[in-house]
């Protein structure tokens, strides 16, 4: 037990001389203190700091701390209702229809490991796991609330997992706005400068650098459900963000709904970042006795810029978010069957698709939509989870049988949580629709949104897939989603609680897909939202993997994937090898630039390799044959973005084994060099200086230091649309 109290104390140590709580990183501090008035005030949150540095902090602080103009503190989670006039963290109102709150400590607990919001998805501590929890419990007794701040540091990582619950011990309350966490940054010797990933369906996530400049700026989304156009991520950095120099903070919800990061700058300097549940069209009821837990954000910082911060998130991603047997597995190659056939097919083709994709190296094949109900068209069927036998006449079980029989996996296309106006569910239970009677509400791609907030609904929706996973003997899931929630209402709950709607329906999906994640660990799930919509911490909790885009093109799946690896690894991102011209862009590129572009995630095809050419078809198949060699490093390794496409006319990444025993390297340049110009070389990163490593392809050998040094020249070949990939092997 000693030993045990040892070990916690060493991650998180509380001096009650100072009041202050000192989170210990690897190489980073947060350290919060006790004003005189009991408020939590953050004092640092950065570099890692000496005892004798904890000391001296908090005696400096001290002779401020006290200044009853709270606007100049560094408050650790402020609510409304004070002369801190900043966005605040929490926003209530009480029965009598007030909204001041002043929430002050009353005790803390400091325990080994975590726990995990209730409702919500939340990450993992591992058996050997170092990480310890603090909670501190606030109090307001003035309005009989509760609340508990909770701190999960993973020192190992660098990483702090906060999240916030608030308790109404007497009378109804009102929950306004609350985040998951908050912090104060001090005044910098630089501007504060953010890093966004705003975008839209087929150009997601593009990075968006900007200056955080007096005001507030809001991250947003708020379309019920997690979209393309904005990630609910957001870095900060002092001056414009580097990629391999200076501090960088990051913030990452775990959380699929209406999400909210704001950064405020003050007039003096100081910046807030409040992320958590968006405060837009929302308001929670809170009864006597109940609690409203707040989902979690991962907090991230690194001293040495973009790169290590992301790598920090990756590692942390890959094992404390990711769960299930497929968390620790390479992800099969599989082949789609959507831009290939779309709505028509037959039973034969399915197969014989699928006979040509073994041949190339495939090993599982994806029907996507059209298989069941009347599904000709984008018009009809959705909530009909029964195989059409126009299509199938031997059903999805015999469809399935042939299939594995080949040596392929099998996996389907869902849309769950959607339903058409003409299909048989609706007829039967048109109240199941998230719309209130006298208001049809619009549709966005002929369809509804289930009330996913209803429990019958959610039973029925477990039970079909249930009955379609066990009948088919299906290995894979992709889960699509396609519309926003729009015109939010539902029978199932009084006046007072519609606007708690869009939240009830993101833990009502939670729900749904946790219990068949429990039920089936063994199918692989891929999300989908319309491309790369709900590209987010809390879907990855039940689905291990995500497909990126409905853009397929590979010069602009550069782009995406690169503002993705931002805060996710390469393992939780689906990339295909599409046919040409791109049914998006119309863009033809060739067969090696596409290939090695979804090399560097998970690698899958989607195309009719019957319309290849042989040559095409030859250099599929070699690519894919190359991919199975560096899939692991893909999933496991270190990712080094080296030359950013937003910012030249080429691109460059590499990803580096954790020991540093080998590493891939990807060059991609849309456009030919002006002639005369010699090779650009490229300069890598992340190797060990003092190896060798020899370049497979080029048959040459180079220390690590010469070629972190600028020694590589890839070998582009001619023309537009050119890339390579090469590989480093140490000797």
């Amino acid at each position: 037990m000693v030993g045990f109290l040892r070990e916690v104390a060493l991650v998180i140590e509380f001096d009650p001389e100072h009041s202050t709580f000192h989170l210990k990183g690897n190489s980073s501090s947060y350290l919060l203190a006790l004003s005189p008035s009991r408020d939590p005030q953050l004092l640092h949150w950065g570099a890692a700091l000496g005892d004798g540095d904890v000391v001296q902090l908090a005696r400096l602080w001290r002779t401020k701390a006290g200044d009853p103009l709270l606007e100049k503190l560094r408050r650790d989670y402020a609510s409304f209702g004070n002369n801190d006039l900043r966005s605040p963290a929490l926003h209530l109102e009480h029965p009598d229809g007030s909204r001041i709150s002043a929430f002050t400590y009353l005790e803390h607990e400091i325990t080994a490991g975590k726990s995990v919001p209730h409702g919500l998805p939340g990450t993992l501590v591992e058996p050997g796991d170092k990480a310890a929890t603090l909670r501190l419990r606030l109090v307001d007794g003035l309005r009989a609330q509760q609340l508990d701040l909770y701190y999960t540091l993973y020192p190992e990582m660098d990483i702090l997992v906060r999240r916030a619950v608030i308790k109404q011990m007497k009378g109804t309350g009102c929950i306004q706005k609350i985040m998951s966490a908050s912090v104060d940054f001090p005044v910098a010797a630089r501007p504060y400068w953010s890093v966004s990933l705003p975008g839209d369906w087929a150009r997601e996530r593009m990075v968006q650098k900007a200056e955080l400049k007096q005001g507030l700026v809001r991250a947003e989304g708020r379309r019920g459900s997690q979209f393309h156009d904005m990630s609910p991520f957001l870095a900060v950095s002092q001056g414009p963000p580097a990629e391999d120099s200076g501090p960088v903070w990051s913030f990452a919800l775990v959380y699929s709904g209406n999400w909210l990061i704001e950064a405020e700058t003050h007039p003096s300097g100081r910046l807030r970042i409040n992320a958590g549940i968006n405060d837009f069209d929302f308001k929670w009821r809170l009864d006597e006795g109940e609690s409203f837990d707040a989902p979690e954000c991962v907090l991230a910082f690194a001293s040495g810029g973009l790169g290590a911060m992301s790598r920090n998130l990756h590692d942390f991603v890959r094992g404390r978010v990711c769960r299930g047997p497929w968390r620790d597995r390479d992800r099969p190659v599989l082949l789609n069957s959507w831009e290939g056939l779309h709505f028509g097919f037959k039973h034969e083709d399915i197969v014989a698709l699928a006979a040509e994709g073994k041949a190339l190296g495939a090993e599982l094949l994806v029907l996507d939509d059209g298989w069941f109900g009347k599904r000709d068209d984008d018009r009809t069927s959705l909530g009909d989870w029964v195989e059409d036998v126009r299509k199938l006449p031997q059903g999805i079980r015999g469809l399935s049988r042939d299939i594995h029989a080949l040596g392929l996996k099998f996996g389907l296309w869902f849309e769950p949580e959607s339903v058409s106006p003409d299909s048989e569910l609706f007829r039967k239970h048109p109240g199941w629709g998230l719309t209130l009677a006298g208001r049809p509400g619009s549709t966005h791609r002929t369809q509804h949104v289930l009330d996913m907030s209803r429990a019958e609904v959610r039973d029925h929706l477990f039970e079909r897939l249930s009955h379609t996973i066990e009948d088919a003997g299906l290995d894979y899931i992709k889960w699509d989603m396609n519309r926003p929630l729009w015109e939010l209402g539902s029978d199932a709950w009084p006046a007072g609680r519609q606007s708690e709607l869009s939240h009830r329906f993101i833990l009502g999906t939670y729900e749904l897909m946790g219990r068949l994640r429990d039920r089936y660990p063994e199918v692989l799930v891929e999300g989908c939202a319309g491309g790369g919509g709900r590209f987010d911490l809390g879907m990855l909790c039940y689905q291990p993997q995500f497909w990126a885009s409905d853009n397929t093109d590979a010069l602009d799946r550069v782009l995406i994937q690169w503002g993705g690896s931002l805060f996710l690894p390469a393992v939780s991102v689906g990339a295909h090898i599409s046919g040409i011209p791109n049914q998006l862009t119309g863009r033809s590129t060739p067969m090696r630039l596409r290939a090695l572009v979804a090399m560097s995630a998970n690698l899958g095809i989607e195309l009719d390799p019957s319309t290849l050419s042989r040559q095409d078809k030859n250099e599929l198949a070699t690519a894919l044959a190359r991919y199975k060699e560096i899939r692991r490093l893909v999933r496991l390794g270190d990712l080094y973005r080296l030359e950013d496409p937003f910012a030249g006319p080429r691109s460059a990444w590499s990803i580096v084994a954790k020991d540093k025993s080998e590493a891939v390297v990807f060059v991609v340049q849309p456009l030919a060099s002006l002639p005369g110009l010699d090779p650009r070389p490229l300069r890598l990163a992340g190797l060990d200086p003092a190896a060798d490593y020899r370049i497979s392809d080029l048959d040459q050998t180079w220390s690590g230091a010469a070629l972190m040094a600028g020694c590589l020249l890839p070998d582009l070949g001619k023309g537009d649309y050119a890339g390579a990939m090469v590989r480093l092997i140490r000797r």
